[in-house]
């Protein structure tokens, strides 16, 4: 079943000299689940800087999927302690992406729960930043 879902999703990120950029939003979105496995999407925006793409998270037992597709095209996995590379594909150019996660962990029932994803990532073979996204579901009935 589809539900309607109030989406807070706060992200931090360290660059390599330090400095922090935080950064939280709401969103609408949707919910469902299918087969023990959860999905969520919903649209960004100009605030993330990727207004035109759709995200759809899926959720699975120790596994969050973040596919994006639109104006940014990108698959990211987060397995804790599993490196995965991904092209990430914008209309300025293509540029190879690795995230190094060592939290995931995902939480949610009936729709509505908590993801939380710590990672580090690279950018053509590049360190860029240590990175936390707290994402928060709630249905709205």
């Amino acid at each position: 079943m589809l539900s309607d879902v109030l989406i807070t999703l706060t992200s931090r990120q360290v660059d390599a000299t330090g400095d922090v950029g935080e950064m939280s939003f709401d969103t609408l979105g949707k919910s469902s689940e299918k087969a023990g496995r959860h999905y969520i999407t919903y649209k960004e925006s100009a605030l993330t800087g990727m207004e035109g793409t759709t995200t759809l998270l899926k959720i699975e037992p120790g596994r969050v999927s973040v596919v994006r597709t639109g104006s940014i095209e990108a698959k990211q996995v987060f397995v804790a302690g599993e490196k995965y590379a991904f092209p990430y594909i914008t209309a300025f150019g293509t540029f190879e992406m690795v995230v190094i996660p060592w939290v995931v962990e995902a939480c949610l029932q009936e729709g509505e729960g908590r993801i939380n994803l710590e990672y580090d990532l690279e950018i053509d073979g590049r360190p860029v930043s240590r990175n936390s996204l707290a994402i928060t579901v709630k249905r709205r009935d």
